[in-house]
């Protein structure tokens, strides 16, 4: 859900209210807090090059291949969407 009220011109708390998210996917997006919290901030600090910020105990190439899948995934609905 990361991003996805920018597309639906709306905020993160407005968006929550409207879909049936778990708690703990919630709590991630809106307050980033918990272990999908802390995948949400290292994916964003990857994203915008903050590599100081990024947890030092997972291998930067998985955040690579991560990052590159995640485009990969999102071309290809993009595709199917048009």
């Amino acid at each position: 859900m990361s991003g996805l009220h920018l597309l639906l011109d709306t905020t993160p708390e407005n968006l929550q209210k409207r879909l049936p998210v778990a708690d703990d996917i919630k709590a991630a997006v809106l307050d980033g807090t918990g272990s999908i919290g802390e995948v949400l901030k290292n994916s964003s600090n990857y994203e915008k090059g903050h590599w100081d910020d990024l947890q030092p105990d997972i291998d930067i190439r998985q955040y690579e291949f991560a990052y590159l899948e995640s485009i990969r995934w999102v071309n290809e609905i993009m595709g199917s969407a048009v």
